[in-house]
């Protein structure tokens, strides 16, 4: 009999480099080792050559992270991932897939779990789960509920007594990337709101650090003394509300980007994926909004599900999307008593689910 204490794992991801990478996805990745380190594991980078041993070796389990599980989304490598890893499919090991972004080419994710017998996946999407996995769900593989980011020891430890809000030198923060329209609505606001909320926050003499470029995104550690340095933080919604099955729609908006750069939400919508925005939601909390709970930053939020944890003006202060309650928000981040009921309402909602 195995011993629950001493199991064989093999972990497999395709973090990128150290030098661009944030925190929370390495410790998302990186979780089992670090968090349950009584077991056996052999990590592997599937940027890397695959050793024979790994192939021969009777695992235990199988553990396939989300960086692993985006080469769905590449067709160039795709067809060779999984001859190469054809070994996973007729392993015997338990084997769990921790996905995200899963309405991006979700029926060929749907096949690949399948066709690996996958025994367990974690989406991160609360509902919709038939839409996402309609064959997989019809197997004997299990479907739970997972989270984009996990709260981890250190990360309580960092932020047991974070930075006095008094003392943080930014107002409001927020960082993006500037080309989400293969996303949709949601897509577009998170690339577009910060810009928005710069124009309608212009004379109010408040220090904002809010960019959607992408040579200001901040890796590793820096992310964690950003987030704390700030009073406020703008979060939005993580996910999508259309399916995406071959990333054909991808593939399209980028084009169409190509040929007009400056082209509106709408117009792309119109040209790309008429009629089927908002069709589904697939919404989730992310790990931004995890991290700005436990470091007492207030979020200044676009209203939604946030996987059912946090409630606007209990936890949050409601952002509307083209930010025209901004008077009001601006009226409230400055009410002392109301902004520190909803950090310590925020982080007690975020420790305790």
């Amino acid at each position: 009999m195995i011993s629950k204490d001493n199991l064989d794992i093999l972990v497999v991801h395709s973090l990128p480099s150290k030098n661009i990478r944030r925190t929370v996805i390495e410790e998302l990745e990186l979780m089992f080792p670090t968090n349950a380190p009584n077991h056996n594991y052999i990590v592997h980078d599937s940027e890397c050559p695959l050793p024979d041993y790994i192939r021969k070796y009777k695992f235990h389990a199988i553990i396939l992270g989300a960086t692993f599980l985006c080469r769905r989304a590449h067709p160039n490598i795709f067809p060779e991932t999984l001859n190469e890893y054809d070994f996973i499919r007729n392993s015997d090991a338990f084997k769990i897939a921790m996905p995200q972004d899963e309405y991006y080419c979700n029926t060929i994710l749907d096949e690949w779990m399948c066709g690996w017998g996958i025994d367990l996946v974690y989406t991160v999407a609360p509902k919709n789960w038939s839409v996402q996995y309609p064959k997989y769900i019809k197997t004997k593989g299990k479907i739970m509920l997972g989270y984009t980011g996990y709260v981890s020891d250190e990360m309580i430890k960092r932020w047991a007594n974070p930075k006095h809000h008094n003392d943080r030198p930014i107002d409001v923060s927020y960082r993006s990337h500037r080309h989400h329209a293969n996303y949709g609505q949601l897509g577009f606001i998170k690339a577009y709101i910060g810009e928005l909320f710069k124009h309608k926050f212009a004379g109010r003499n408040l220090v904002l650090d809010i960019s959607t470029d992408s040579s200001d995104m901040i890796p590793g550690n820096n992310w964690y003394d950003f987030v704390e340095n700030s009073k406020f933080c703008i979060t939005v919604n993580s996910s999508n509300n259309f399916l995406d099955p071959y990333g054909d729609i991808e593939r399209s908006v980028y084009e169409y980007q190509k040929r007009y750069p400056h082209a509106h939400y709408k117009d792309i919508e119109q040209k790309c994926y008429p009629g089927i925005d908002g069709r589904y939601d697939f919404t989730c909390i992310s790990p931004r909004v995890m991290e700005a709970a436990l470091a007492e930053t207030v979020q200044l939020a676009v209203p939604g599900n946030y996987s059912g944890i946090l409630k606007p003006m209990e936890d949050y202060i409601p952002l509307k999307i083209d930010c025209s309650n901004i008077d009001e928000v601006y009226t409230i981040m400055n009410d002392k008593e109301t902004v520190t009921r909803i950090r310590k309402n925020c982080k007690s909602a975020i420790l305790n689910k």
